[in-house]
């Protein structure tokens, strides 16, 4: 099968380098991250297009940094976030809305859309008394639908942009929903059966994936 893998490897305040290979394991790309801000790695990694990653840089550990994109066929990488250094390097995403180059980035209790030339903050969304440490934002249905992770209150929440509301909660003591562990067992809405999860992403046909770090659970980390 044709496609690429891409991801950051990184060690510490040593070295960190983007990688791109094929899934044959050929090598293509190798991009040193500490040539464009010292000490700073990659946490969120998408692609843009076809030929452009979009990466949220983490600056000393701190969680924060500026937004990019990298041309990897021109091994281009150009700062898509003005000035702005703060953005949540936890994900980010291209926005499709065609008045001005921006993204969206997660911020705390929901997200924001940022100017990709300024940096400048275009639109907040907050997800009231919900949503805690929100890691992950993804947009879709045409920017109509909002899915979030929210690590501290284990919740996955889907929430409508039009009307401003939740949709529903999954997960955690807000959770709505029955749910099944692996051996199929039923647990009561407002059950925990992850904890602190990161990159829970909707992938089509009813199916969301997530890395469940089992914060605090003293269980190994899973995906799921």
């Amino acid at each position: 099968a044709g496609g690429f893998l891409v991801f950051n490897m990184y060690y510490g305040d040593v070295m960190s380098y983007i990688v791109l290979m094929s899934y044959n394991g050929t090598m293509h790309k190798m991009f040193p991250t500490f040539i464009v801000h010292d000490k700073m790695h990659v946490d969120a990694l998408k692609p843009r297009d076809a030929r452009t990653l979009l990466m949220a840089g983490n600056i000393n550990m701190t969680e924060e940094g500026a937004v990019y994109a990298w041309d990897w066929m021109a091994d281009n990488f150009t700062r898509v976030s003005g000035g702005n250094y703060g953005v949540n390097s936890h994900d980010v995403q291209w926005s499709s809305e065609v008045d001005v180059p921006s993204f969206w980035a997660p911020v705390h209790s929901g997200m924001q859309r940022i100017h990709a030339l300024t940096g400048d903050i275009m639109e907040d969304v907050t997800v009231s008394g919900a949503a805690s440490d929100v890691n992950h934002a993804q947009l879709i249905e045409g920017n109509t639908v909002a899915i979030f992770s929210s690590r501290l209150t284990d919740a996955l929440i889907k929430y409508d942009l039009e009307k401003n509301e939740v949709d529903w909660i999954c997960g955690g003591e807000y959770g709505q929903f029955t749910l099944y562990d692996i051996k199929g067992v039923e647990h009561a809405a407002g059950s925990t059966l992850w904890a602190g999860q990161h990159n829970a992403e909707y992938f089509g046909d009813g199916l969301y994936f997530m890395f469940d770090n089992m914060y605090e659970q003293e269980r190994p980390s899973r995906a799921l």
